[in-house]
């Protein structure tokens, strides 16, 4: 039974079928979204209660079959785009932690692959590579992340043969190298913003005494006394402000080991580090800094918790 309205922006008088009471839409007349009433003006009866005919309202618009699926339609767009932005507010969340833990995987295997070059330099040269090369006068020359290149793949190795290993890591040759880094040497959960260089790295040793990075000397992994499972080649940090082929790393001393603050910072509630087994752990970011300081060295007989 057509229900007679008018819209309240534009004023035109339509009649709906008493189906579509309670929906809402746009106007035919003006497009803007109204809702059709639920209940309609009075009507005179025909012979025997029988309803009048829409027809019999002199001067009221009817509403062809076409509008009619035009305006069907536009009701089930708008409840489908409606729907959608629904499932994408309740979905958000879902979809961000599965980013997140995507961008964690690779970072993980970002650290396998530096695993595997760190070994395969090793078994070539017999020592690890040290932290950094010095020149004859002390100055620091490159960096552990240029040594290891020729060990990723053809790509890397094309790369090393590139870079001036008699000049320093900031010479003009060298830096048209720094800005071809390596994906491996970026963590993809480190989204560098324009005050920041997109060719820093996310991935650093630790330099001490005691570590297995010393500094410009090298150790072979047999001289690791303390269980291997729990001492740390690299680490993962953001925002680390050095550039791959820069010779800068996390120096004894310098440097604290609160998770998310003075490492890490990548992931949600932890940090990855690759492991002297080549194997990459994800320690939480409940533990104790002074934990981490004793993952670092190589032969501290600390008594360091499983993690």
């Amino acid at each position: 039974m057509p229900l007679p309205f008018a819209c309240p922006h534009c004023g035109e008088l339509t009649l709906v079928d008493d189906e579509f009471a309670g929906h809402s839409g746009p106007c035919i007349g003006c497009g803007r979204m109204i809702v059709v009433p639920r209940f309609a003006s009075p009507r005179p009866a025909g012979p025997a209660g029988a309803a009048i005919p829409a027809s019999a309202y002199p001067g009221m618009p009817q509403i062809s079959p076409r509008r009619r699926f035009l305006f069907l339609t536009l009701i089930g767009v708008a409840a489908t785009v409606a729907l959608l932005a629904l499932l994408t507010i309740l979905f958000q969340p879902v979809l961000e932690y599965s980013r997140a833990g995507s961008q964690r995987r690779q970072c993980a295997a970002n650290l396998r692959k530096i695993g595997v070059a760190l070994m395969a330099y090793e078994d070539k040269y017999g020592t690890l590579p040290p932290a950094y090369v010095e020149d004859k006068d002390g100055n620091r020359m490159h960096s552990w992340r240029v040594l290891i290149l020729p060990f990723f793949g053809p790509e890397e190795k094309a790369l090393y043969g590139e870079y001036n290993m008699a000049e320093g890591w900031d010479s003009k040759q060298n830096m048209l190298v720094a800005a071809k880094m390596p994906a491996v040497y970026h963590c993809p959960a480190d989204e560098h913003d324009e005050t920041e260089n997109e060719n820093d790295t996310n991935y650093l040793v630790y330099v001490g005494k005691q570590s297995a990075f010393p500094g410009a000397t090298s150790i072979h992994h047999r001289q690791i006394s303390d269980d291997q499972r729990q001492t740390i080649y690299v680490f993962e940090a953001k925002d680390t402000a050095i550039g791959w082929t820069q010779p800068g790393d996390l120096q004894e001393g310098q440097q604290g080991f609160d998770i998310g603050t003075d490492i890490g910072g990548n992931h949600l509630r932890g940090i990855n580090v690759l492991l002297s087994t080549g194997e990459v752990r994800f320690l939480r970011e409940n533990v104790d800094p002074d934990d981490i300081r004793a993952m670092t060295t190589i032969d501290g007989n600390e008594p360091v918790p499983e993690y």
